[in-house]
């Protein structure tokens, strides 16, 4: 909103650091409520989430619940959050009197938090129930168990109750009421406070619309937040009001489901991209975390995938519905995380190990032989002068690297192993003997190297004049991090931009030649003001509060300051 020409916006400078270097936990930690705001524990800031929901864990939802869904969401659909939708109160369900039925879903819902916390993204574990208060037992023994083996992950987010309905309640009709709400969380909350501090997210009246309700009359405890869903064929203005009342007085909310289409799923086969528009946006300037329903191949419109996709990621767009198509593109327009903290163990990712064992070429006399180290596997055995071996891999962050190696040989052997990319030797150990062929050791770590985001190839090749030379077992590479002292005196705020300038909400500064393009974001991660620029003055709205400020050099590097404005 424009300030009045009398009114003076100033902006205090930040210490210069990377945004959003680590990955979404590592970033903000545990969740927690304050002021209305859900704010991460390591920052305290507000925190936005967005992400999608698995669909039920029945019903052919079930397919999606691994490891490969969730790698593939993060890396490729650009989510912080993911949901595991525990199914309850359906025939088949968690709740059913069969106890290997019970504790298939909950394994299920495992593998999905398992697979979040590798990842450093949170996960939301959602008791999917419409009914949830008609077995209250069933209820605390499931989050009693989980609360007890991930209750103090901060990645774990605990969705109690999902939709409560108007079936089983002492309202109207049946209806749930906000009191009955209130008299189921009183049980299970303290069940999962027993062991875990993390956020805790309870379903409103009306399938989890009349958040006004909560607001009004919120649970005690101080790391509660509420359940807002809406279906946008469906939901539009007045539902939005109503939330936007709740905020008003002060209640934390979290939209853990919506759809683009209209509230039974999209039976009509449409999507309204306009009014979800119109959600997301609305939901973005107040920092509200959003998850979308679903991901799963079924035949309706809120299904991201269409029949038969492959339930093991790597969707091409060819497999990705409307409602898809159009939330992909919405996740990967936010800032991204680079998960400096985060190493895959999918054995071709840098950072990271990568076995000997995994070439994908070598020369002919090297062999691969069980070894004795620790972990296990393989190791290459053979060596001789000339031998060879190639590996390709995926530069997961560009920098400096380092590397070292674990080595045995036996007595009166030795020789040179040398690590070249792009056919250039950056590293080489000279390795005697360690006392047999599997008696393992570490080497040294090597000089810096810098090596490109991407994927890439590298070649270790052997040298000596003894018979027999070195087994090899892993080389693991390691980024070199600057410390924050040099960074912050590489990149002083006052050499990039010398002439700051306010009026009227407006920020303005000279351009050096070396900038290409200027970004406000909000808090959450929202883009407010997007421009390419040539030197000169440039002129960026900038509003009171906190905010993001990136620019981009012709290098292709950016940097990015916190600026605060406050009225005067």
């Amino acid at each position: 909103m424009p300030f009045a020409s009398v009114t003076v916006l100033s902006v205090i400078l930040m210490s210069v650091f990377p945004l959003f270097a680590l990955s979404p936990v590592a970033t903000h930690g545990t969740l927690k409520v304050s002021q209305g705001k859900i704010i991460g524990a390591n920052d305290n800031e507000p925190v936005q989430l967005a992400g999608m929901s698995l669909f039920w864990s029945l019903w052919e939802g079930e397919r999606f619940y691994n490891k490969k869904v969730v790698n593939w969401l993060v890396d490729d659909w650009n989510i912080t959050v993911i949901r595991a939708a525990l199914g309850v109160g359906v025939l088949g369900g968690y709740d059913s009197d069969d106890a290997n039925t019970s504790n298939t879903h909950v394994n299920r819902v495992k593998t999905i938090v398992d697979a979040a916390i590798a990842n450093g993204i949170y996960v939301i574990v959602d008791y999917h129930a419409h009914d949830a208060n008609t077995n209250i037992s069933k209820a605390k023994e499931f989050f009693s168990k989980m609360a007890q083996e991930y209750g103090t992950f901060p990645n774990v987010i605990w969705e109690i109750w999902n939709e409560p309905d108007l079936g089983k309640g002492t309202g109207p009709g049946g209806k749930d009421t906000w009191s009955d709400i209130r008299n189921y969380a009183s049980e299970v909350i303290p069940v999962i406070r027993q062991h875990s501090g993390n956020l805790i997210v309870v379903g409103t009246p009306s399938w989890s619309q009349a958040v006004d309700s909560a607001a009004l009359n919120p649970i005690a405890d101080s790391n509660v937040a509420y359940t807002l869903h809406f279906y946008a064929g469906t939901h539009k203005d007045s539902l939005r009001e109503i939330a936007q009342n709740a905020l008003d007085l002060g209640a934390p909310l979290f939209i853990t489901e919506f759809g683009l289409t209209i509230a039974d799923g999209g039976s009509d086969g449409l999507i309204d991209t306009v009014e979800t528009k119109a959600w997301l946006d609305w939901a973005d300037s107040n920092g509200i975390s959003w998850v979308n329903w679903s991901i799963v191949d079924k035949g309706e419109a809120s299904a991201a995938l269409i029949s038969g996709a492959s339930a093991e990621g790597e969707w091409t767009e060819d497999v990705l519905t409307g409602s898809g198509k159009w939330i992909r593109n919405r996740l990967r327009a936010r800032p991204a995380y680079e998960y400096d903290d985060i190493i895959p163990v999918d054995g071709k990712s840098l950072p990271g190990i990568i076995e000997a064992e995994s070439f994908t070429d070598k020369s002919e006399e090297l062999k691969p032989e069980q070894t004795s180290d620790v972990g296990g596997g393989e190791n290459l055995a053979y060596t001789t002068n000339g031998a060879w071996a190639e590996y390709t891999v995926n530069v997961r962050i560009a920098g400096e690297y380092t590397a070292r190696l674990r080595v045995a040989a036996d007595a009166n052997f030795g020789g040179t192993i040398s690590l070249k990319f792009n056919n250039t030797v950056v590293a080489s150990w000279d390795i005697s003997s360690t006392g047999g062929w599997q008696n393992w050791a570490t080497t040294d770590t090597c000089q810096k190297f810098s090596l490109p985001k991407g994927e890439t190839k590298f070649r270790i090749e052997w040298s000596g004049t003894a018979s027999s030379l070195v087994n090899l077992n892993w080389i693991e590479f390691k980024r070199v991090q600057e410390p924050n002292a040099v960074k912050n005196q590489k990149h002083r705020f006052s050499k990039e931009l010398p002439d700051i300038r306010i009026n009227n909400g407006i920020l303005s500064f000279n351009a050096s030649k070396e900038l290409t393009a200027v970004t406000v974001l909000s808090v959450s991660g929202r883009v407010l003001y997007n421009r390419a620029v040539k030197s000169g003055t440039i002129e960026v709205p900038l509003s009171s509060g906190l905010h993001f400020l990136r620019l981009k050099k012709r290098n292709g590097l950016s940097e990015t300051f916190k600026i605060i404005g406050t009225r005067k």
